[in-house]
């Protein structure tokens, strides 16, 4: 018997849904990301690929999913190139460093923002892998 387009999907959706569960409970996973990623990015990447993983049931794959797909990664990227002008941008403020504490601060403030470029990177590619395996399982079989 011929698997469906949909039981594809939802086996897709299913699996990065308790992978992201054990990834809230086991590591902390959401307050991670809200604690790194001071943008938001990587948040409102994450409702954007489920809602776009969501309006597609399994059914079709059309030009707007495609859109959004690729977008995950460029958005990742985006958020890189802030993280690293924040983490610049504090390493450009460094003119006062007397104390032992204002380098702390410097660190602190540089290392926060490779975080957000880390985070959201991550998240990009993440997303738009886990969008690109149900694309390719509904045109599979759109093709068949």
């Amino acid at each position: 018997m011929k698997v469906t387009n949909f039981w594809k999907w939802w086996t897709v959706l299913v699996l990065g849904l308790i992978a992201f569960g054990v990834g809230w409970y086991r590591y902390d996973l959401v307050n991670e990301i809200v604690a790194r990623d001071v943008t938001y990015m990587t948040i409102g990447m994450m409702i954007l690929a489920s809602l776009t993983s969501v309006s597609t049931m399994g059914k079709r794959w059309n030009n707007w999913h495609e859109f959004i797909t690729e977008i995950m990664t460029r958005l990742g990227f985006i958020g890189t190139i802030i993280g690293f002008m924040m983490a610049l941008g504090a390493a450009g403020l460094s003119e006062n460093l007397e104390t032992v504490h204002d380098v702390k601060t410097l660190v602190v403030e540089v290392m926060a923002g490779m975080s957000v470029a880390m985070t959201t990177t991550l998240a990009g590619l993440v997303l738009q892998l886990w969008l690109d395996v149900q694309k390719r399982s509904i045109k599979d079989d759109q093709e068949a």
